[in-house]
């Protein structure tokens, strides 16, 4: 688990599943392997997340911001994003390639 009450969560993820929380800051993450689970919560800053172009199960929201969802999605795929913020844009792009 990533966490932090104040400050940005950045960074690469090889490989395996990511719960990453923060109550202030952005959360900005390029996963860059396999994984069966992501969830992103920031309580007052944005969520950005990149990861590999397959189909996946996603639940994004936010309660102030945009929210843009630039993968494939199925609610019955195998693999799941979770992606909020109460105030800050979420965004989860696929890698470039």
């Amino acid at each position: 688990m990533l966490r932090t009450d104040a400050g940005s969560i950045r960074g690469d993820v090889s490989d395996g599943d990511v719960d990453a929380q923060t109550s202030a800051g952005l959360i900005d993450l390029d996963v860059l392997g396999d994984f069966s689970r992501i969830s992103a919560v920031s309580d007052a800053g944005s969520v950005h997340l990149t990861v590999p172009d397959d189909v996946y199960q996603v639940d994004a929201e936010t309660s102030v911001g945009r929210t843009d969802v630039n993968v494939s999605t199925d609610p019955n795929a195998a693999r799941v994003i979770v992606a909020r913020s109460d105030v800050g844009n979420v965004t989860i792009d696929h890698l470039p390639g």
